[in-house]
């Protein structure tokens, strides 16, 4: 992620509308920017507040060669021993994701 040039991909310009979608259009442009990006490794960042936890488990069954790592911040208070990411994540390496509440507990996380 840190190699892309932001402006120079149109779907990527629109994260703030991604970041309010519904899961099935979170789901439908991430499907549609890795498509369009399928030799680059994503860092996939979001919180519990809504969605992410399932679209991302999602998105990483379907693209798991690009999907390096995925983070969600803890809004909800759940924790990451809860059934609801236990059922998300069902499957998926524990290695591949990451509950958090402080960004400093992901500083030295993200993949090089």
């Amino acid at each position: 992620m840190r190699e892309i040039v932001w402006g120079r991909y149109h779907r990527l310009s629109g994260l703030k509308s991604l970041m309010d979608a519904p899961p099935e259009y979170k789901l439908r442009e991430l499907k549609a920017t890795l498509d369009e990006l399928p030799n680059r490794d994503v860092v996939l960042v979001g919180d519990s507040g809504q969605h992410d936890p399932e679209v991302y488990s999602e998105t990483a069954r379907r693209f798991p060669g690009q999907i390096r790592r995925i983070f969600i911040r803890d809004v909800t208070g759940e924790g990451p021993e809860s059934p609801r990411y236990q059922k998300d994540f069902q499957g998926l390496p524990r290695e591949l994701w990451q509950v958090f509440r402080d960004p400093a507990d992901i500083r030295d996380a993200i993949p090089n």
